[in-house]
């Protein structure tokens, strides 16, 4: 097996969440993060900026480090980590600058 298939599993989940949520376009961006090593995992999501992150030592922080470093203007940066714990049920999170969660309320109080 794989070590990345769960991952990659990972991604195709979220980008099957994101489909569901109505961004029809978004998909796994896997091209450019295996030849640069580095890159958004999930595209056509905007005006989010997606990294994801999966395993037992997975950081939300530098996650969203990632994504962070990847923004442009008017983008919003957003980790997707899940986690797994000996014996639990993996826990998934998402990571977002509170300025910009606030204005996603915003947006959704109207």
């Amino acid at each position: 097996m794989s070590k990345y298939l769960r991952w990659k599993s990972f991604e195709r989940e979220i980008v099957n969440d994101f489909k569901k949520l109505g961004y029809k376009g978004a998909k796994r961006n896997f091209g450019e993060q295996f030849e640069k090593k580095s890159g958004v995992d999930i595209l056509n999501v905007a005006p989010f900026i997606v990294q994801i992150g999966y395993g037992k030592t997975q950081s939300l922080l530098t996650k969203f480090k990632e994504a962070l470093g990847e923004t442009g203007m008017g983008k919003i940066p957003m980790a997707v980590v899940r986690r797994t714990f000996k014996g639990k049920k993996p826990l998934t999170c998402v990571v977002l600058n509170w300025d910009d969660f606030k204005r996603i309320l915003e947006k959704w109080q109207k």
